[in-house]
């Protein structure tokens, strides 16, 4: 039964199939803690940094003055025991199952952490739990775990240098999609021998989006909500073409791809495809392309900028001015576009 069940999740990474294939659903709030919803509350919800206030605990460009991203929410415990140390139960936000367990506390910054594997309204979904005190002994890849149920208890564990103190204890929660999972060959061949202990579940592969707006929209919308509607709402940063027409991207994240205007062929007649990411990195919609401009010499050529959303949000240095006040990608942004459009 295990070896069918992590049989199961490959297939899921490799082909997009998910053997939990939901429509639509709700993504429940992973611990007890529900004090988002309460406007004047967030103080309640979300663990700043040391000497800062709440929302550097929030998702987005709220670290080092604006210019480091954090890629998740920082939740605050509501119970603890004699010592003082958070004993908030942690639960799986939908339906999905186990990818990656790491017990190991010294092998990450988010110390003991687990990764849950769920497929929504077509579209692979990764959700992330950090700095665990406990993860359940009997959950391993190709576990499946129901929405709802516990699969850790909050904690505190790191390798960082500045521990996580009691009083700051939180979980770490991330709401994101993958980048590549070819991520393995990517990393080795653009940094040959480097040192990865945790395979296509690195950092650099996960793209996260606010979860705090999220549920927010959710409790706005009620039955109403669409994942797909919600990730398309977000704020595109840039937009560019890529010259490269198989990669994974489009397999597996095909809802997001437009084919509503005839003018846009369907992906196997495509030259290439012009995508829109927020300023986190996150493709929002995907339009195959039936052209290529003879000027266009690069396989990635910016086509547009929101200046407004690049002063608010620019952490991510995905692209810059350059002397002459013309837009162009920077190094970041040609390695993301590298990673996410990799093909072996």
């Amino acid at each position: 039964m295990k070896s069918l069940q992590i049989m199961a999740l490959y297939t899921l990474i490799g082909s997009g199939i998910f053997p939990c294939r939901l429509p639509s659903a709700d993504f429940l709030f992973p611990t007890s803690n529900r004090n988002i919803l309460n406007p004047g509350s967030e103080d309640k919800y979300f663990v700043p940094t040391v000497g800062r206030t709440w929302p550097s605990g929030t998702f987005g460009c709220v670290r080092s003055e604006g210019f480091q991203i954090h890629e998740g929410l920082d939740i605050a415990c509501l119970e603890r025991d004699a010592n003082r140390e958070p004993r908030d139960p942690v639960s799986a936000t939908a339906r999905g199952i186990i990818a990656y367990v790491n017990r190991s506390t010294g092998l990450s910054n988010y110390g003991r952490y687990v990764i849950i594997a769920h497929r929504i309204e077509g579209l692979p979904v990764y959700s992330l739990y950090a700095h665990l005190s406990r993860v359940r002994e009997d959950l391993n890849p190709g576990t499946i775990v129901t929405a709802g149920e516990e699969i850790a208890t909050m904690g505190r564990t790191s390798n960082t240098r500045q521990k996580i103190s009691r009083q700051r204890a939180h979980l770490h929660f991330e709401l994101t999609f993958m980048a590549n999972p070819n991520f393995e060959k990517w990393n080795q061949k653009r940094s040959p021998g480097s040192r990865n202990d945790h395979g296509i579940w690195h950092g650099l592969n996960l793209i996260g989006f606010d979860a705090w707006k999220l549920f927010m929209a959710q409790n706005r919308e009620k039955n109403d909500f669409n994942l797909i509607r919600f990730i398309r709402s977000l704020t595109p940063q840039f937009r560019v073409a890529i010259k490269k027409t198989e990669f994974p991207l489009i397999n597996y994240y095909q809802p997001l791809i437009a084919r509503q205007d005839p003018l846009f062929p369907e992906p196997h007649e495509a030259l290439g495809y012009e995508i829109e990411f927020d300023f986190n990195g996150l493709p929002l919609s995907i339009k195959p392309l039936h052209t290529w401009k003879s000027d266009w010499k690069s396989p990635y050529h910016l086509l547009e900028v929101d200046e407004k959303d690049f002063r608010a949000n620019r952490c991510r240095k995905w692209v810059y001015r350059t002397g002459a006040g013309d837009w162009a990608l920077g190094e970041n942004g040609i390695r993301h576009l590298d990673l996410i459009s990799f093909k072996p």
